[in-house]
């Protein structure tokens, strides 16, 4: 069993195992567990080999969905050593030679997207529940005059982790990331073993074809810190995003699921048919936007207990507790066993750092979901457990979808990921499918050499630049973290994560 753990790709400041070596920025920890992003680089990378638009395989898809930028064009808010910064993606190259085997994609990760100033959007921006600290006025300096904002763009945020007004109060500004990233041209074979299986880790998993890199559900931290119930980004952070559903971590722009400001600059509206590519994975294949057909959806086939349900076997009984977990949640008919740390049930409340609280109902946590293959069984639009399918020209290709786990996943690649710039290792959730000691925990936390388990947060409480250790952050629950309100059970997560299908913003591409 394999975990992708970080893609190796010309980081001259950060090792492959995801430490910082001598010379690299120790406050660059992404959000997955504490673990440093190893795709941040100091040094620009050198393109190399021959475009893909001048080589032999000119006209695949994988070479032409890329939205390269011809013209050199650079982000207008956001820079590099006060030089701006190259937007979406520089280059597309193949190895010189006959029958090359991969291509090379080369990105600064910065998009250019730009979103109309509507009513609609100033209106969602006011009526966030914690607008009058989150805007330095109290409210968004946007006015409704259906004028473009930029990629980060002041729109009146306070400045806390990045000063640019454009992030809600939190993570650090995005930076250009350098990412050379490599996929192979023909699809790998299937992974049919746990020794061919490589299991999703921290950070990037794949990249959408502007270049941004795409992150799974994680935000790398559990409830009470147990290594138990798991965070769903896409549930715990849905106010801590721009208006196009992203944000960074350790400088690296990225999405945990499909961004409405590139489903609207492809046009991806379910009125032609299949969805466009959005971007593609290491084993190979293509990941798609949320349409399988005109009109219709794609659907995930992960499915979520009902701890309020009696008669639901994987309920923990149905008194609304989180007290179990799946024996494998790719099978349910090995039904639970007992969690090794009880969740919240599913009427407390849980305050994000933002403190903006939600009550968990089931869904948001990783451990709330198994996959259901009678769902999988009834074909056309409905999913396997990565998060695909195979029909027609297509061959087997990911979807986007509005429901967990949104890319692909939750857990694995559906084919081999045998470049070896993408390592694997094997870090999972409790619950999960076979792998981890008695199908919990990760084996070992993260890998050899990388920080302790409970390292900082992306945005978080990382040690400062000038290596002064950062003070040891408040157990959570303690007085120190959270006041807990007699009449709800309430517990701070040391979590900055971001969310994408659950923005609450409404963004219109220009």
């Amino acid at each position: 069993m394999k975990l992708l753990t970080a893609l190796a790709v010309l980081a001259t400041g950060v090792s492959a195992q995801g430490q910082p070596e001598e010379g690299g920025n120790n406050n660059d920890f992404d959000e997955m567990g504490g673990m440093p992003s190893n795709t941040v680089s100091a040094e620009p990378y050198t393109i190399t080999g021959t475009p893909c638009s001048e080589s032999s395989i000119a006209t695949d898809p994988k070479c032409t969905i890329w939205m390269i930028n011809t013209d050199a064009a650079t982000s207008v808010n956001i820079e590099n050593d006060g030089a701006q910064v190259v937007t979406n993606v520089e280059a597309v190259t193949v190895p010189e030679g006959d029958n090359p085997t991969y291509f090379t994609v080369y990105t600064s990760g910065i998009p250019d997207y730009s979103v109309l100033a509507t009513q609609a959007l100033v209106d969602t921006l006011n009526a966030r529940p914690m607008a009058a600290t989150d805007f330095a006025s109290g409210a968004t300096s946007v006015m409704p005059d259906e004028q473009p904002i930029s990629f980060g763009q002041d729109i009146g945020y306070v400045s806390q982790g990045c000063d640019l007004g454009y992030w809600p109060p939190g993570p650090v500004c995005p930076n250009d990331v350098y990412k050379a990233v490599p996929f192979p041209l023909t699809p790998t074979p299937e992974a049919t073993t746990e020794e061919e299986q490589c299991d999703f880790g921290l950070g990037i998993i794949g990249l959408f074809v502007n270049g941004v890199s795409m992150f799974d559900w994680r935000d790398g931290f559990s409830y009470n810190g147990e290594r138990v119930w798991s965070n769903i980004a896409n549930q715990f952070e849905p106010l801590d995003l721009d208006v196009c559903g992203g944000h960074a971590a350790g400088e690296e722009y990225h999405h945990h699921g499909y961004s409405t400001c590139l489903q609207d600059e492809l046009q991806d509206d379910g009125t032609n048919g299949h969805s466009p590519i959005i971007g593609m994975m290491p084993d190979g294949n293509l990941n798609y936007g949320l349409y399988q057909d005109t009109g219709v959806k794609a659907q995930s086939c992960w499915k979520t207990r009902d701890y309020s349900n009696p008669d639901d076997p994987l309920g923990c009984g149905g008194t609304g507790s989180r007290t179990c977990v799946m024996v494998d949640n790719t099978d349910p008919t090995q039904g639970t066993m007992d969690a090794s740390s009880p969740g919240p049930s599913v009427t407390d409340e849980v305050a994000s750092l933002s403190s903006n609280v939600f009550v968990v109902t089931s869904g948001f946590y990783y451990e709330d979901y198994y996959f259901d293959p009678d769902c999988y069984a009834q074909g056309g639009e409905y999913l396997d457990e990565h998060n695909g399918h195979s029909h027609g020209d297509y061959g087997y290709h990911y979807h986007a979808t509005e429901a967990f786990p949104y890319l692909a996943g939750p857990d694995s690649y559906y084919g081999q990921v045998l470049l070896d710039e993408w390592t694997c290792g094997d870090i999972r959730p409790e619950g999960g499918p076979p792998g981890g000691s008695d199908g919990g925990p990760p084996n070992g936390g993260p890998p050899d050499g990388g920080p302790p388990d409970g390292g900082p947060p992306e945005g978080g409480d990382g040690p400062p630049p000038d290596g002064t250790p950062a003070p040891a952050p408040a157990e959570e629950g303690s007085a120190a973290a959270t006041e807990a309100p007699a009449s709800a059970a309430t517990t701070v997560l040391h979590n900055f994560a971001p969310v994408v299908m659950s923005m609450l913003v409404v963004a219109h591409v220009i």
